[in-house]
């Protein structure tokens, strides 16, 4: 779009035609106060020329006025209709009426012809898909690219190879809350956001369609609503685009309001984000009560559970309290282990009024749907409950739920530790833990990672090279030396939560919980590298050692068994490779 590059919307007059391009225009018309703004483009050439979506009968006198300071009308031979909806079509009554050349026609999909039929126009129409999805101009290739459900089954965009100008249709449209022909800067995805979480169905066929875009040579994106995306913000559209949660409407119960929606579908999203970046329960608890404040007045949220020994303890703060002190809040612990049916017989509810300012929301365990922790929401000023309310505290118990969960494993994980470990297994030499407890400890983790995939974890298999020729020249008493050495490189570089064990004779074996697999590549690496710097001083004078290492990602309901095989593999990939060496393994099974 070489005639938009640079240019202000204040330095552009609405009242002409607007070009983007050599022979590519800007015909449709500003409508004051219409948050859906709807676009119409020319293609410019000599009697073969394309009007793209002609648009509605509100806009027509305006768009005439603009296509023949161009050309005669009579010199636009083709009519492409994207899609049916009569801010697109409409205008096609008054066209019909004035077109006289026999050549003309709609194009579009057959889908949108068995409606467009309906109009009763003298205009012939035709498929794209008939002319296999492509039209050739005297001075222009166009392609078209069909994009399904976005926003009906036969919904297409259209590419013009010249200009490099894509005509996309409803994707990449956006609600327009001031007029702005052409996007500035990246705020314009604010309104792009809006407009496809209610309007397209989901993200997964939204990926689909945006995917096919990359592929092509891009120098601007000409949508039917919104504003004109010029080429220095294309790929930053396609990709904000490409993670999208759309379909929102489905979340809807009391309400359609899209902004109220949207914000909700934006608090589930970031809740879901803040559980997978974040481990440390303070941050959590603070990043949810802040997005939680975006649509509830709240001041402060606790959390009240009871451990294994029956104490209760306010997560919040991390402090053990007195039954007594639960009272003056108005909990009742006995409630812990409630089932979700025996709750709604009791309150009738997701949450119970405590006080004008204080809801009680109980959170279930996703595993056995029993209650797991008592939390208090405060509130800042007093609320009316009405069922769109109480949708959300339902859509946020989930959230709420997978942390407090996720903190009471993860502490209850840190007391079997300590317990296994005053039981004496961990392993008397390394200090590792033994595969007794690797198989109860793992367990735990695969469990989480079952119901939760963003709780991955990596099993990391390391074997000490040639660790035979090590005994067989300076004893095993100076073998033990090096396994020791290397078990603290390892425990140095991992932290508490992840698992290290002496897995055999000279083989470790460590499950590193990380949600980003870069994590545990990185880990390895760093072990590996400090293993082979290692100086054993006098008592092995000159010895260098090195390890290989396999790494397997977890994929969720696989049996330990299974994930400790596919260590092992890249393990031995690893040493037939020439030893010193981390691999990962990358088999599709």
């Amino acid at each position: 779009m070489k005639y938009l590059k640079n240019v202000a919307n204040e330095k552009l007059d609405f009242n002409h035609a607007v070009q983007l391009d050599d022979s590519i225009w800007w015909v449709g018309h500003y409508l004051p106060d219409d948050p859906f703004q709807c676009h119409v483009y020319l293609i410019e050439d000599g009697d073969s020329s394309v009007l793209v979506d002609p648009g509605s009968k509100l806009t027509f006198p305006w768009t005439l006025q603009k296509i023949e300071e161009i050309i005669p009308f009579s010199h636009i031979k083709y009519f492409i209709a994207h899609h049916q909806d009569p801010d697109i079509t409409g205008a096609l009554i008054q066209m019909d009426e004035m077109v006289t050349r026999t050549d003309a026609v709609i194009m579009s999909h057959w889908r949108t012809n068995a409606l467009l039929k309906h109009y009763e126009l003298k205009l012939p129409l035709q498929c794209v898909e008939e002319m296999e999805w492509k039209l050739s101009l005297p001075h222009h290739e166009l392609q078209f690219i069909f994009t399904p459900y976005l926003h009906f089954p036969g919904a297409f965009t259209t590419y013009d190879k010249k200009s490099k100008i894509l005509f996309s249709s409803d994707i990449f449209g956006g609600f327009t809350t001031g007029w702005s022909l052409v996007a500035q800067d990246k705020h314009y995805f604010e309104s792009m956001r809006l407009f496809h979480e209610h309007y397209m169905p989901s993200k997964e066929i939204l990926k689909h369609s945006v995917k096919k875009f990359e592929k092509l040579s891009l120098s601007g994106i000409a949508p039917q609503h919104g504003s004109i995306i010029p080429e220095k913000l294309v790929s930053y559209m396609i990709n904000k685009l490409k993670e999208l949660e759309c379909g929102i409407f489905l979340m809807a119960r009391s309400t359609t309001n899209v902004y109220r929606i949207s914000e909700l579908n934006r608090l589930l999203k970031n809740s879901l984000e803040i559980l997978v970046l974040k481990r440390d329960f303070m941050e959590i608890r603070k990043a949810l009560q802040e997005s939680i404040q975006k649509l509830l007045p709240a001041v402060d949220l606790k959390f009240f559970v009871r451990d294994h020994s029956g104490a209760v303890i306010d997560l919040s703060n991390d402090n053990v309290i007195q039954d007594q002190g639960i009272q003056n809040t108005l909990l009742n612990m006995s409630l812990i282990g409630l089932s979700r049916k025996k709750w709604r017989d009791l309150y009738g509810s997701q949450y119970y009024i405590l006080e004008k300012k204080l809801l009680l929301l109980p959170l279930f365990s996703t595993e056995t749907k029993r209650v797991i922790s008592l939390s208090i929401l405060e509130l800042k000023e007093e609320i009316v409950m009405e069922e769109e309310l109480e949708e959300v505290i339902e859509q946020i118990a989930l959230p709420l739920s997978v942390a407090v969960e996720r903190e009471i494993i993860l502490r209850n994980m840190k007391m079997d530790k300590q317990r296994f470990y005053e039981q004496a297994i961990r392993d008397s030499l390394t200090g590792l833990y033994t595969r007794l407890y690797m198989e109860e400890a793992v367990s735990r983790l695969m469990k989480i990672h079952d119901r939760d995939e963003s709780a991955s974890f990596a099993a990391v298999m390391f074997d000490i090279d040639y660790f035979k020729k090590v005994n067989d020249t300076y004893g095993h008493g100076r073998g033990n030396n090096v396994l020791t050495a290397i078990a603290d490189v390892i425990l140095k570089n991992t932290r508490d939560e992840d698992i290290n064990v002496r897995y055999g004779g000279e083989e470790f074996l460590s499950f590193i919980v990380a949600p980003e697999h870069e994590i545990a590549a990185n880990v390895a690496e760093r072990i590996r590298h400090q293993v082979e710097a290692l100086s054993f001083g006098r008592g092995i004078p000159g010895l260098r050692v090195t390890i290989s290492g396999g790494i397997a990602y977890r994929r969720q309901t696989e049996p330990l068994e299974i994930f400790i095989e596919r260590a092992d593999r890249a393990l031995y990939l690893a040493k037939a490779g020439g030893r010193n060496r981390i691999i990962i393994d990358t088999k599709i099974e």
